[in-house]
């Protein structure tokens, strides 16, 4: 109608000058109950979630990296906790190397197996699927837009994955 109008949250951009604060705007927000999305592509791959997928990705590029394939199964995209990854070398006697085949002494049914056996079909993908493609199938896969669930804001989350995948 032309006039003013009290202001809504929906009217508000709030401006920082460095993203060293921005932990602590989001805090403070989420406190408040005020619904918010930060918009930056440098956030993107910050988060928890894309850092999760992307460690996932580099696992499945680099076969003999343990270092990187024992953190990609610690991703709640693999699900394997510190006690799963000590049973499965210490205990059982596996394999880091997800190529070779683990001894008997590793049931089917052990976590860190079939974490690894996952990785294993998508290495043997690799050179027949782009980037992106590989993204998605894990995404979809290890029900990553689900897990944003677990943040506690999904639709960041989701709108962050898709932004990855979008951009490989």
């Amino acid at each position: 109608s032309g006039g003013w109008r009290p202001a809504r949250l929906g009217d508000i951009t709030i401006l920082v000058p460095a993203r060293t604060s921005l932990p602590f705007l989001e805090t403070a927000l989420e406190r408040a109950g005020i619904a918010f999305r930060a918009e930056s592509s440098s956030l993107v791959y910050s988060s928890r979630a894309v850092r999760d997928l992307l460690m996932v990705l580099r696992a499945v590029d680099d076969p003999p990296n343990s270092l990187q394939i024992a953190s990609a199964l610690r991703t709640p995209l693999l699900g394997c906790g510190d006690d799963d990854l000590f049973r499965f070398r210490w205990e059982r006697g596996g394999r880091w190397n997800y190529l070779a085949d683990q001894p008997g002494t590793v049931p089917a049914d052990d976590p860190v197996r079939i974490g690894l056996e996952y990785l294993r079909s998508l290495h043997h993908r690799r050179p027949w699927h782009a980037p992106s493609e590989l993204l998605d199938q894990i995404v979809r896969d290890r029900r990553a837009l689900e897990l944003g669930f677990a943040e506690g804001r999904p639709r960041d989350v989701w709108r962050r994955l898709r932004f990855v995948v979008d951009q490989a």
